[in-house]
């Protein structure tokens, strides 16, 4: 959960997209999913580590 925090943080700084994901080692299509479950649910959509194209769970 800490690197997708991080990359909530990052983001949150304004940084450039594909800094962020070397930075932190993910490809950005992840990234990109991370910040979108950020996005619909905060902290919780962190934590979910579901699969990231189903979105949400509903617990």
């Amino acid at each position: 959960m800490a690197t997708r925090a991080r990359i909530v943080l990052l983001h949150a700084e304004s940084r450039q997209m594909k800094e962020i994901a070397a930075s932190v080692g993910v490809l950005r299509p992840t990234m990109d999913a991370w910040l979108a479950r950020f996005t619909a649910g905060s902290e919780r959509g962190l934590a979910c580590a579901r699969n990231l194209a189903d979105g949400l769970s509903s617990r």
